[in-house]
């Protein structure tokens, strides 16, 4: 096997770090299903959350590998600068994500009889 030939596989090993992060998103989403009857509001952002954070590691996979196979690596600020661009979005879709999730399971909530309410003062 070449040095171009082992190149080439380095992106995708390095993807199959992503499996358990991938097992977790289908799991919630299965969940959300299941529990759609019983709390269909959560139900339904947590399944948003986990459908949006799997559609762009999707996404970001095929971007990332666009870029490694069409930028002019002579200018060596380029590649380096766009995958710094699709991460930055990445981050921005995962925090929305993760806030919809959160949403899920802090807002519309019945709180416990014996919890204190935080809204209130004391």
């Amino acid at each position: 096997m070449t040095a171009s030939e082992t190149a080439a596989w380095l992106p995708l090993i390095s993807y199959i770090g992503l499996l358990p992060l991938i097992l977790v998103w289908l799991a919630g989403g299965a969940m959300a299903l299941t529990y759609w009857r019983v709390a269909p509001r959560a139900s339904q952002l947590c399944l948003t959350s986990m459908l949006i954070l799997l559609a762009w590691q999707l996404v970001a996979v095929g971007l990332n590998l666009l870029v490694s196979l069409s930028v002019d690596w002579s200018e060596p600020f380029h590649p380096a600068l766009m995958h710094g661009v699709i991460n930055g979005v990445g981050n921005l879709v995962t925090a929305a994500a993760y806030l919809l999730l959160l949403r899920a399971v802090f807002i519309g909530r019945q709180a416990d009889q014996g919890a204190v309410d935080a809204r209130k003062p004391c």
